[in-house]
């Protein structure tokens, strides 16, 4: 089998096709696409930094109903698809979690009422293994 595939890439020409395939190989392997979920908008997500103007609270909820479908995906997955994460909270063994808030609340300066985020824990792995909600 070795020699084979040696044979096959053996030459200049063949060698750079070889690269080609393997760079392209890897570049699809590498990409992984957002979930869906049915109504939720993430560039309203994304521009309603800290759930200030209470456009998150909209997507919330279709967020949490759709778990299942975001649990197991990429942390850069996630990243591109919510944007960067409000604060973040990193723990041993390259565990962490990205939190996004939903509502207005301390964090926005301007109330005092509680607010709510969402919580992306993220394995050592790189992938979400869990979502939550919790009132702040």
């Amino acid at each position: 089998m070795k020699s084979a595939l040696l044979k096959i890439f053996s030459g200049k020409k063949n060698t750079q096709i070889g690269l080609i395939v393997l760079c392209a190989i890897t570049a699809l392997c590498a990409c992984s696409s957002h979930p869906h979920v049915d109504g939720f908008d993430n560039h309203i997500w994304k521009n309603d930094h800290l759930g200030c103007n209470s456009q998150r609270e909209k997507h919330y909820n279709k967020l949490l109903q759709q778990k299942k479908k975001i649990i197991g995906i990429q942390e850069n997955t996630l990243l591109r698809w919510l944007g960067p994460p409000d604060a973040k909270d990193l723990y041993t063994r390259n565990k962490k979690s990205y939190i996004y808030f939903v509502s207005p609340g301390e964090q926005c300066n301007n109330t005092d009422k509680p607010g709510k985020k969402i919580v992306f824990e993220i394995s050592a792995l790189g992938k979400v293994n869990m979502v939550r909600e919790e009132i702040i």
